[in-house]
Parts: C-alpha cells; sequence; structure tokens
C-alpha cells in the first residue's frame, strides 16, 4: 500500500464533508450547448495570467461570449490587445473599481450582461499571495471545470439533462477544507439572504464554490442579481482574506440556487479523493447534490418593504410622472401623487408606469416576482426579463450594438432609445405612432401609453403600431365590400346627388320638382323597398369606400354629371337650396364646395359655418366629407383619392390639396346655401367609430397617416383668391 492513502487515514477530518461528481461522464454528446448563450466572465486584476487561462476556454465546446474585468486603462488596453485578435468583438473587457476582488465586477458590473446568458462560467486570475500553499489552487478549480474538452462538454450536458442542475463547482483542496465555514462573514451573509428572501441559520451546513469559480444557470444566479448591489456595497481593497461582502456573496451561490429552486454540486476529474470526500458516478448523481432538502435554509417569503420599492423605482428615473397623472388622474398637475397612485392602485389595475412596461405581461410570465411591486422586481433585474409584447430585446441589440453597453437594452431604449425614435421591436414602429396618433417630441412617450392602454380594450385591433397593419385592415375592409344594384337608370338631370343612407335620409331629397339626379347608397340590406330614384346601390362599408368602389366598378358612371354632391344621410337640405348651390358652383367656376353650416349643426372647423356678411361664397383650402361636392372635371382628376381611406378623415384634405395644384384656389364654402348636420361627428364611441375599430380601423389615425403622407397639414381654413 502506498504512503499517501496511509497518510490520509489518519488525517484529522473536521468542517465540509461531501461527495463530488467524477468527470468526464462516460459518452458526453457530440454537440453539447447548441443554442445557448453561454458567457464567460472572467476578472483578471492579474492581468498577465490572462493568457494561462485562454487556452482552456476551447474545452468549453460550444459558442461563447467573454466578458473581461479589470481595475485601471492600462490594463484593459492590454487585455484588449490580448483578446482582440482571438475573439473579436465576441469579447468585451471593463475597467471598474478595485473593490470586492472577482465578486463585485461579475455581480454588479456584469448583472446584466449575466442575466441575458443562459449558462455562465466564473473564473479569475487568482493569486493567493498570503499563503504559498495556496499556489496550485487556481489550476486545481479550472482543471476541474475546464481540463479536457470531455469535462466541458460533459458539464454542458448535465445542465442539459438535469433541469433541477443550477451551479457546478470544483472540488475543494484539502488545504482550503478548514476554511469552508462562516468564519467572519455569518451577519453579513445573513443580511444579504434575506435581501434575497431567505433566512438564513448557524446550524445549517455551510457549503459553497470556495474560490469563487464555477459553472451556473443564470436563473440560478437571480437571487443575488436582484439584490441589486452596487460597487458602493464593497469594501475598498486592503489585502482582507475575510470579513467582507465579497466572502459572504461567494457563501451564498449554492444558496441563491436553492432560492431560485435549483441544485448545486462540486465536480472533479479524479478519484484522489480525500478523506472528506466521496466520489460518486453519474448513476448516483443523486448523492453528490450539495444539501438535502431538509438541510436547506427557509424561504422568506415577506415581500420587500414598499419604501425599498419607491426608492428603487425613483433611482431608475423610469417611472413617468407627469404622463401618468395626465393619463390617470385627468391632470399632469398631480404628477406628485402618481407614484403613490400606481404603487396602491395603479399596478393592479394594470396601468403602465412607463411606456415600455406592461404589468400585466410581466406578472403572466414571471409569476415568481409577484408579492412585491412587478415595477420594481422588473427594474432590479431588466435584462432578459419579459418587460411589455412591444420590446423584443435580442432584435433590439442586433439593431442596436450600443445597447449592450447599457445597464440594459431596456434602460438604453427607456433613456436615449426613445429620443432618437429607435424602434423596440419589428411590430412597432416609433416614427408611424408619433405621426398617426400625434406623439411628437415630449409627448410620444405620453401617446405610446395612452395607446397601449386603449390596446388593452376593444380597440387592440384599430390601435395599430405600423403603416403595414393599417394598410392590411384597409386592404381586409374593401375585399369585404360587394357592391349589388337594385336600379341603374341613365343620366336625367346635370347634377347628382349621392346619398350615404340606411334609409333615414330626408324624404325631401326625392320631391319630383328636383332639379338632380339621386343616387342612394344603402350601407346594409334596405328594411323596405327603396323609394324611387335614378340609381339604388347596396353596399357595406362607408361613404368613401362606397365611392371608391363604384368609381373602380362602374366606370363612367359619374360622367354625364357636371357636378356631384356626396352627402351624408344627416344633412338637411331642400330640393330648392340644392338647385342654388349647384348654380352658385357653376357661375362661379368651383371645384371642390359645401353648402354653409346652419348654426346650431355639428362641425369641426369654424369656416364652415356660414357668415352672414359673406359675398356668397368664400375660398377654402378644402371642404369636409361630409358632404363635398366635385366638379366633372376635378372628379375625374381626384377621384381616386377616395381609395386611399376607409373613414373619409384626411381624404377631404387631400382632394383639397390635389384640386387647388390643377385647377387653382376653386374651394369654397357657398354661404348663399346653408345646411344643418344633425348628429355629432362620431369621433369615439359612437356606432361609425365602433363599427370601424372592430375592422381595424381608427379614423383618426387615418387622418394623421393621409396627411403625413401627403405633406399636408392640418386645419381647415379660409384662403384669398391666390389660394394663400
Amino acid at each position: 500500500m502506498s504512503q499517501t492513502p496511509q497518510k490520509r487515514r489518519f488525517l484529522p477530518v473536521t468542517g465540509l464533508r461531501y461527495s463530488y461528481l467524477r468527470l468526464p461522464v462516460e459518452k458526453p454528446p457530440s454537440a453539447p450547448g447548441a443554442g445557448w448563450k453561454i458567457g464567460v466572465f472572467i476578472h483578471a486584476y492579474y492581468e498577465t495570467e490572462l493568457a494561462s487561462l485562454l487556452p482552456y476556454l476551447s474545452n468549453i465546446g460550444a459558442p461563447f461570449r467573454l466578458f473581461v474585468s479589470t481595475d485601471t486603462e492600462a490594463k484593459r488596453q492590454y487585455l484588449d490587445g490580448l483578446l482582440r485578435p482571438l475573439y473579436g468583438d465576441a469579447a468585451i473587457v471593463r475597467v471598474f473599481d478595485n473593490r470586492g476582488r472577482d465578486i463585485a465586477p461579475k455581480f454588479v458590473g456584469f448583472r446584466d450582461e449575466q442575466r441575458a446568458c443562459d449558462l455562465v462560467l466564473h473564473l479569475h486570475t487568482k493569486k493567493s499571495t498570503h499563503n504559498s500553499k495556496l499556489a496550485g489552487w487556481r489550476s486545481f478549480m479550472i482543471d476541474s471545470l475546464l481540463g479536457s474538452p470531455e469535462i466541458g462538454a460533459s458539464i454542458l450536458d448535465l445542465f442539459a439533462q438535469k433541469p433541477e442542475l443550477g451551479v457546478v463547482a470544483p472540488r475543494i483542496p484539502a488545504v482550503v477544507q478548514s476554511a469552508v465555514k462562516w468564519g467572519r462573514n455569518y451577519c453579513r451573509t445573513v443580511y444579504l439572504a434575506r435581501r434575497m428572501g431567505l433566512r438564513l441559520e448557524r446550524s445549517l451546513e455551510l457549503d459553497f464554490p470556495s474560490g469563487s469559480m464555477f459553472w451556473a444557470r443564470s436563473a440560478a444566479l437571480r437571487p443575488i442579481l436582484d439584490v441589486d448591489l452596487t460597487f458602493g456595497a464593497f469594501e475598498a481593497e486592503r489585502g482582507q482574506i475575510d470579513g467582507t461582502t465579497a466572502h459572504a456573496i461567494e457563501r451564498l451561490i449554492f444558496y441563491s440556487a436553492e432560492r431560485a429552486g435549483y441544485r448545486a454540486l462540486h465536480v472533479g476529474a479524479s478519484d484522489d479523493a480525500e478523506p472528506f470526500e466521496t466520489p460518486v458516478g453519474v448513476e448516483d448523481l443523486d448523492l453528490a447534490y450539495a444539501r438535502r432538502s431538509s438541510d436547506s435554509p427557509r424561504i422568506d417569503d415577506r415581500p420587500r418593504s414598499r419604501l425599498g420599492d419607491v426608492w428603487t423605482i425613483l433611482k431608475s428615473g423610469a417611472f413617468r410622472h407627469a404622463d401618468y397623472a395626465w393619463l390617470h388622474l385627468s391632470s399632469r398637475y398631480l404628477a406628485p401623487i402618481a407614484l403613490p397612485h400606481y404603487l396602491l392602485a395603479g399596478e393592479k389595475k394594470g396601468y403602465r408606469p412607463t411606456p415600455f412596461f406592461d404589468p400585466v405581461h410581466y406578472a403572466a410570465r414571471r409569476p415568481q416576482a409577484s408579492g412585491g411591486n412587478l415595477f420594481a422586481a422588473f427594474l432590479r433585474a431588466p435584462r432578459g426579463a419579459p418587460a411589455c409584447a412591444e420590446f423584443d430585446e435580442d432584435w433590439f441589440v442586433a439593431r442596436h450594438a450600443e445597447a449592450r453597453d447599457a445597464p440594459s437594452p431596456w434602460a438604453f431604449l427607456n433613456d436615449e432609445g426613445l429620443a432618437k425614435m429607435f424602434d423596440p421591436s419589428p411590430g412597432l414602429s416609433l416614427s408611424f405612432v408619433a405621426s398617426a396618433y400625434r406623439g411628437r417630441n415630449k409627448r410620444l412617450a405620453r401617446t405610446l401609453m395612452k395607446v397601449f392602454e386603449r390596446r388593452r380594450g376593444d380597440g387592440k385591433l384599430s390601435c395599430v403600431l405600423r403603416k403595414p397593419d393599417l394598410k392590411a385592415h384597409q386592404a381586409a375592409f374593401r375585399d369585404r365590400i360587394e357592391l349589388r344594384a337594385l336600379a341603374e337608370g341613365p343620366a336625367k338631370r346635370p347634377w347628382l346627388v349621392f346619398v350615404q343612407t340606411n334609409g333615414d335620409h330626408p324624404a325631401q331629397l326625392h320631391a319630383p320638382e328636383r332639379s338632380y339626379d339621386l343616387m342612394l347608397n344603402y350601407y346594409h340590406e334596405p328594411k323596405s323597398p327603396p323609394p324611387p330614384a335614378e340609381h339604388v346601390f347596396v353596399q357595406n362599408g362607408t361613404k368613401t369606400t362606397a365611392i371608391a368602389k363604384l368609381i373602380e366598378e362602374r366606370p363612367g358612371l359619374f360622367d354625364p354629371y357636371d357636378y356631384v354632391l356626396f352627402l351624408d344621410d344627416d344633412i338637411d337640405l331642400s330640393p330648392a337650396q340644392l338647385a342654388l348651390f349647384f348654380e352658385t358652383m357653376r357661375d362661379n367656376g368651383l371645384d371642390f364646395a359645401q353648402p354653409a353650416l346652419r348654426e346650431g349643426s355639428y362641425g369641426s372647423f369654424p369656416a364652415l359655418f356660414h357668415k352672414k356678411d359673406s359675398a356668397g361664397f368664400r375660398r377654402v383650402n378644402y371642404v369636409e366629407i361630409m358632404m363635398p361636392a366635385l366638379s366633372r372635371r376635378a372628379l375625374a382628376a381626384v377621384g381616386n383619392c377616395f381609395s386611399q381611406g376607409i373613414s373619409g378623415f384626411g381624404v377631404d384634405a387631400l382632394i383639397g390639396a390635389r384640386v387647388a395644384r390643377l385647377f387653382g384656389p376653386t374651394i369654397a364654402v357657398v354661404d348663399r346655401v346653408t345646411a344643418r348636420h344633425e348628429r355629432p361627428i362620431d369621433l369615439e364611441g359612437g356606432p361609425l367609430y365602433r363599427y370601424l375599430s372592430a375592422n381595424g380601423v381608427d379614423p383618426g389615425v387615418e387622418m394623421w397617416t393621409v396627411l403625413a403622407e401627403n405633406h399636408l397639414e392640418h386645419g381647415l381654413s379660409e384662403t384669398d383668391k391666390s389660394g394663400n
């Protein structure tokens, strides 16, 4: 028998006893880690030692990104020069304060990068200068974790095959075993554990990856990452060997995995076990797990204090106080109470505190975050978290590389991307929203919050977020229209009155002595036989789509008429008034006109209302879709404008602009004739609005989109003879 085993037999065994899994496994997979996001995090305080670690990384056997930290700019330049030729953009080197040894740079400096990974590997250029017996410790740990391609493949396979596995740590060398204890770290560790939601007791068996090198699922480290530590929580470097925040966090690694629902184990690359170790094979993996459930710490399910949530939210600067108050409290002047309202009531109602955080979406996908304020929980762990349906983190980062260097891509979007109009996902165009919902400049965040709030209800289909979606809804609406003629005849008179009706239009329009032909367009099947008219059609849709459909499917239908007036069915005009209106258009060479609105009518623009001191008509830049009349030449030239919208909003302004460009200032409101508009304009909530909304069309969005596409200004106003 060799002398070495005899010496071990009589060694006093104190402290931790544990089992470890022998690596490699007999048949590691040929392609481990496929599709995983693997991050290798190395703290290189001793920068020249990094070169000796790099060959081991090839044993990972799968793609990875390399995140290296150090403490001076000179070291960073050296490391960058070393890594850039080998890894290119896959390696990131950053400088952090010399606090917290290797722990703070990883759990604070690269906190969000770890959250974005599936698996992480923690290494560092360790030198235990205070004890010469520890000179081989670093190599011992790395050999356990990456000693060969087979070991690397075995560890990745363990994570793939064992979903309960959260942390893989190296064996503990004999010279370190006695130091695996609380030491002067118990109180500090208990404090941090409480912040993780755990309650520790001295009687619990302590085990941890001594030396802080290990593999882990990112999810297993989230309880520590979510504590949201800063570099200020770590002591300034003075050569301490115990009793620091870094030492406390090191002792929490396995506890963090347990808090997240995972298990931890040690692994080793040989059978030369120490007396306190027991090697096991993969068939006995359960024996290698670091702790049994009976030895686990108690979970403290008490929610974080509301004061802590307030501090987290205020510190982030992400809460939109004025916008929230304007949207949910009716006044931006109530901004000082916006956050209390959100904490006490708003989040429960699903209100958004900022455009790109939806508490309903987040809670549904992160149920473990419930019990405290969801927004505060998200802010503590924003990277990779499901903030809302409208933010696609991977898509966003792929298009904005600078987001990788921000605290998180979400924070970059919130702080800079919104102002720069960076789209957060392929399903949302900020430039379109800014244009279609009038959310330019500082109001864009408020507009987004309003739009997202409307999308929670019945308006989701009509609150489109991209122009292609609007165009698709418009096309689908037109495809459902079926045109059917109930009566068609030749033109008998020089003028035509088109009425969009459900059968309730004024009966006086059918007077026998009328000087115009009459066209009825029913937007649903008539309830009774239609009264006599030269033309009668039935087609579902709106007045605008009806006109466009007739121009498309009945070419030449309007050609015989000198003027055509397109009326809503709630316009009160007598046959005599209509004759005077057409005569005024003819005598003054008008191409686009409407009767003036009588006092008491519903209308959007003051310029459309009757003026007593008028000379008979006033020139304007356009007239409204409720009752526009067009000359033969104008209708032939601009009739295709009716195909530009469904609701007609914005189409009238487009017609006015094109008529003015083609024929000059021949657009007018005719004060000689006054009409009464009987019903309120259906901007929101009425039957037409509900009908359009159910089909994915918002009149306001249509209007602003038409204006933007054609570079037109909003507003109907009077002009002079030159059109200005």
